[in-house]
């Protein structure tokens, strides 16, 4: 049981609504209003998702130990909140990947890259801050680390931080909102 978190493996359904359905939401709401901005807001959100992912994939990767993105204290690996170089700037490379493939296709637009991938690489920090400050966590009272599991070495865990409400799913989910938020009020007030 060397994972801290607490859903390994094939995704399930309240993960793949937390990370696509708001993205999937605003494709609707352009169609229906026939405006091409939404397709904007969808892939500053989908590069949200993406940096998130590539930055928890790549980040645990660091030689060094993460910093929790709040306290800037040294944090467990592998606990949301936490953030290393290494996770940072494959962020920046999710969130920059999505502006790319927004882009294929389509006359040259520096604002939209520029937006789609400073809008994702943000998502990806409100993701941390809200995964640091809200997100749920736990300590084993066997082996001692701070996990998001309710059980770890076969015995109940101690809840030490954040909401009982508030897993990763739930910080996708608003970190998805925040982003869908943010691009928006760019694209409408420019």
């Amino acid at each position: 049981e060397k994972s801290v978190h607490a859903k390994t493996g094939k995704r399930d359904a309240m993960q793949v609504f937390c990370n696509v359905g708001i993205g999937s939401m605003m494709l609707l709401v352009g169609e229906i209003l026939g405006d091409p901005r939404f397709l904007l807001v969808y892939a500053a959100i989908m590069a949200s998702s993406l940096a998130d992912s590539m930055a928890s994939e790549l980040g645990i990767l660091s030689n060094m130990q993460p910093i929790d993105i709040c306290t800037l204290k040294k944090t467990q690996r592998g606990i949301s909140g936490g953030v290393s170089v290494l996770g940072l700037f494959a962020s920046l490379l999710g969130a920059a990947l999505i502006a790319l493939v927004y882009a294929i296709g389509k006359p040259w637009d520096g604002a939209a890259l520029i937006t789609i991938t400073l809008c994702g690489f943000a998502g990806a920090l409100v993701d941390s801050i809200y995964g640091s400050l809200l997100q749920i966590k736990y300590r084993c009272s066997v082996c001692g680390i701070m996990t998001e599991k309710i059980r770890h070495c076969d015995l109940k865990t101690l809840r030490i931080k954040g909401f009982s409400q508030i897993t990763n799913d739930i910080v996708n989910l608003m970190s998805n909102i925040s982003v869908g938020i943010l691009s928006t009020c760019i694209l409408f007030l420019i």
